[in-house]
């Protein structure tokens, strides 16, 4: 829970696509999760469809229309997740079996997260599960 609201859980959105996730825990009794980031970014695409969709829903907070890694890697990035006082992670992986997406390093000194809430609609098998299983290692979930 947050140091300032302990009702509240700080919650970040990557890999948001249209905002499903959010959708979902925003209609939860008592409204116990408060959107502080989420992050939308399609590497083969120019016109980034998913990002402009979900800013339309709810502009409010910090949207990054960029790629994670390279947030991650950045100083600057790394401060603007740190400042999102992050309770929990919400993330819809990339779903295919043979994602555009890079393997996920983090700056070992990011401690992010208290808890991580993950989906994936393609079946657990091979190397996307491998790269979450790993990803999820690296955050200390594992």
């Amino acid at each position: 829970m947050s140091q300032s609201n302990p009702a509240k859980l700080y919650t970040v959105d990557l890999f948001a696509g249209v905002g499903g996730f959010r959708l979902a825990l925003e209609s939860v009794h008592g409204a116990p999760f408060d959107f502080t980031l989420s992050c939308q970014w399609e590497p083969a695409t120019r016109v980034q469809h998913a990002s402009m969709v979900y800013q339309k829903h709810w502009s409010e907070g910090t949207h990054l229309n960029e790629d994670i890694q390279l947030v991650l890697s950045s100083e600057e990035g790394s401060a603007r997740i740190r400042d999102a006082g992050i309770d929990l992670i919400c993330a819809g992986f990339p779903c295919q079996d043979y994602s555009v997406a890079k393997p996920l390093s983090v700056n070992a000194d990011l401690k992010l997260t208290h808890w991580g809430c993950g989906q994936n609609p393609g079946l657990p098998r091979g190397s996307p599960c491998t790269r979450t299983k790993t990803a999820f290692e690296q955050f200390g979930f594992i």
